[in-house]
């Protein structure tokens, strides 16, 4: 009797985070539209591509907040709304903060502020960890 009682509670629990989950990334990626001005294609665009990014940092125990806020922040550091562009570059550093132990707003204004000045996804990823291993030695 108490297996069931405590399976079915379980069970409810984990329905209900995952639609506040839903919800909550339906709510951001409504913001980050408006924001951005996102509609037709480009809406179902980021709505695949912050989906993936939610994905990729909950690999990472990055929440929902935090990748819409670290998509946000990057589209203003590389001062693009191009969701490919902007989504890869959070993409590729979303590991970053809890790896190095870096605030995820300083890897976020640095790595826009590369990318802004022509220093791709891959190689800014490149650079933190060389900064890590750097710092490592000293």
């Amino acid at each position: 009797m108490f297996d069931s009682l405590f399976k079915n509670l379980g069970e409810k629990l984990s329905l209900q985070k995952a639609v506040s989950t839903l919800t909550d990334f339906d709510d951001k990626l409504k913001d980050v539209s408006k924001k951005f001005g996102y509609s037709g294609k480009q809406f179902d665009q980021a709505n695949v591509a912050l989906g993936d990014l939610a994905r990729n940092g909950a690999r990472f125990g990055v929440t929902i907040e935090d990748a819409f806020a670290s998509f946000e922040q990057m589209s203003d550091a590389l001062r693009t709304t191009n969701i490919t562009t902007v989504s890869e570059y959070v993409k590729n550093l979303q590991n970053i903060p809890k790896a190095y132990g870096i605030a995820r707003e300083e890897v976020m204004a640095l790595g826009g502020t590369l990318g802004f000045f022509g220093l791709s996804s891959e190689k800014t990823q490149k650079y933190f960890q060389l900064i890590a291993a750097q710092s490592k030695i000293y």
